[in-house]
């Protein structure tokens, strides 16, 4: 049979935690950082996406949002803020026509429950790396 021995009166524990194991100094990491002749230096946050980057990337966002909505078939010849009325009422009416199908709205009801749900496990997740 397999005897558990404790751990105060392993003989074997004992020596290798009396001599062999070395502690090192308080400033060990200091010391070598020092030797190597490298500085801690802060880190400066820079974003992946510069503000001008976001700027374009939203004009362009805006642009294409806009080609989609206008169409590219022919548009005759009225004044900019009836085809702009016009252009919206249109895509409203679009929209509404495509949420009448029962399928869509499954497929939409369901990614929306996907992306909530991932969202309250990451809020989760979080939560539990704060108080560990």
């Amino acid at each position: 049979m397999k005897r558990k021995t404790n751990n105060n009166q392993d003989p074997l524990r004992n020596i290798i935690s009396a001599n062999m194991l070395e502690k090192p100094s308080a400033n060990f990491t200091d010391d070598i950082m020092s030797k190597l002749g490298i500085a801690a230096q802060p880190v400066k946050y820079e974003p992946v996406i510069s503000k001008n980057g976001w700027y374009f990337i939203s004009f362009l966002v805006i642009g294409i949002l806009y080609l989609v909505v206008s169409g590219s078939g022919n548009v005759p010849e009225i004044p900019v803020a009836q085809q702009i009325d016009n252009t919206l009422h249109e895509s409203i009416r679009t929209i509404s026509n495509l949420f009448e199908s029962s399928a869509l709205m499954l497929i939409s009801l369901a990614t929306c429950t996907v992306f909530i749900l991932v969202y309250l496990d990451s809020i989760y997740r979080q939560s539990k790396l704060r108080t560990t």
